[in-house]
């Protein structure tokens, strides 16, 4: 059986229930009167913008528009890198309050596309080089260094949280999210251009660092998402 099966069996029993979330209160909207919401959240997926509409008394759907881009520096394996962090992700899911119509709370599942991908340019150590799989090299032996993270597109999502804004009883609220990506495993690539291509083991190094981050990231089995902002009703 492929390593991929759980993760994807996962992401289609999400997919399933989130679908029948959404198609399910069809047979009761006669005892209900169809609200909506939105909420304006930021955190790990980045800046959320989201829609809500209530499917039943105890059962809404959520649509997520995750985006943010900014600068930092880093340090990953001894290696400094000027990063560009670029969030980009669709999160949709079916949220369930167990105190019903005047409850806060949720239990949320769901999928997420995710195209998060954070991309870095190597920074030269004091010394004016770096050292790459325990070697050092000079600026001018390594060239250009980049490095990159990114994420499989498509994953199942488990979570909690608080505040629903398709609700009448308050126009504006407090909402926060906790929850994981399931199976979210980054991947990382380390590649060099310019430099002196006439010597012997860099690219070999370069390959052999890529290999020892990724085993490090291997470890990362879910992708943490906390979000928190406001919510309101319309």
């Amino acid at each position: 059986m492929s390593s991929n099966t759980p993760k994807r069996f996962c992401a289609l029993a999400a997919t399933v229930a989130v679908s029948y979330s959404l198609f399910a209160s069809v047979a009761n909207a006669q005892q209900k009167t169809d609200t909506y919401g939105g909420a304006v959240k930021i955190g790990t997926l980045g800046v959320s913008l989201e829609g809500d509409a209530m499917l039943s008394q105890d059962m809404d759907a959520r649509l997520s528009f995750g985006t943010l881009n900014y600068k930092q520096n880093r340090t990953m394996e001894n290696i400094n890198f000027n990063t560009h962090f670029n969030f980009n992700n669709i999160l949709l899911t079916g949220n369930y309050y167990p105190g019903g119509p005047t409850g806060s709370f949720y239990l949320s599942f769901g999928i997420v596309n995710n195209n998060n991908s954070f991309n870095g340019t190597g920074q030269a150590d004091a010394s004016g080089g770096y050292t790459i799989n325990g070697k050092s090299y000079t600026a001018a032996q390594v060239g250009t260094l980049v490095g990159r993270v990114s994420y499989a597109k498509t994953e199942p999502y488990l979570g909690i949280g608080f505040g629903r804004p398709t609700t009448h009883y308050s126009a504006v609220q407090f909402g926060a999210d906790l929850g994981i990506i399931l199976g979210s495993q980054p991947k990382f690539t380390l590649s060099n251009t310019g430099g002196d291509a006439s010597l012997p083991n860099i690219q070999t190094d370069i390959a052999a660092q890529e290999a020892t981050t990724q085993s490090d990231l291997d470890k990362m089995k879910v992708y943490p998402v906390i979000q928190v902002g406001v919510a309101f009703h319309f």
